[in-house]
């Protein structure tokens, strides 16, 4: 349904705003109270607020995505981090796990729609979630990076437009 929303250009961005540390703290907070995996995910956020112009219902789909690629693609004992970050103008946040990585073959393709990496063909997925997740970012003006080394783990890095 959300692919063909994008395709016919629906997705409807109401922006507000949002102090990214208190929305990830809350998120957290509700993603380990209903997570039947019960993954060790940290929480490393900056002292200052993160505030920024995002349609909160975008954000939460970009993590639950995110954080649940996390969980779902490293072991039961893995942690994952989430932090934030300032600087002058920008809020970075990064999602990171220890888990089976995605090796440098199948980088370039991660937001491919339908791309899946013959590695994971065994895990449940359909391959759109990452597509999915840059155009929530892009259509929150902001922009995703992805960093990953097979059997080291992954970094999804988010950067937002700071605003005070």
């Amino acid at each position: 349904l959300t692919m063909g929303k994008i395709d016919a250009n629906r997705i409807d961005v109401n922006l507000e705003k949002v102090d990214l540390n208190e929305f990830l703290f809350n998120y957290v907070i509700e993603r380990k109270s209903r997570d039947i995996n019960n993954k060790n995910i940290q929480l490393e956020l900056t002292e200052n607020k993160c505030l920024a112009l995002l349609d909160v219902k975008l954000i939460n789909q970009i993590f639950n995505n995110l954080i649940g690629n996390a969980i779902k693609y490293s072991d039961d004992s893995s942690n994952i981090i989430v932090r934030s970050k300032i600087n002058q103008e920008q809020i970075l946040v990064e999602v990171e796990d220890f888990g089976f990585g995605i090796s440098e073959d199948d980088l370039p393709h991660i937001f491919d729609s339908f791309y899946r990496s013959k590695a994971v063909e065994n895990i449940e997925g359909t391959g759109l979630g990452m597509s999915i997740v840059k155009l929530f970012v892009e259509r929150n003006n902001g922009q995703i990076y992805v960093e990953s080394k097979l059997n080291v783990g992954t970094k999804v890095t988010l950067i937002f437009n700071r605003i005070s």
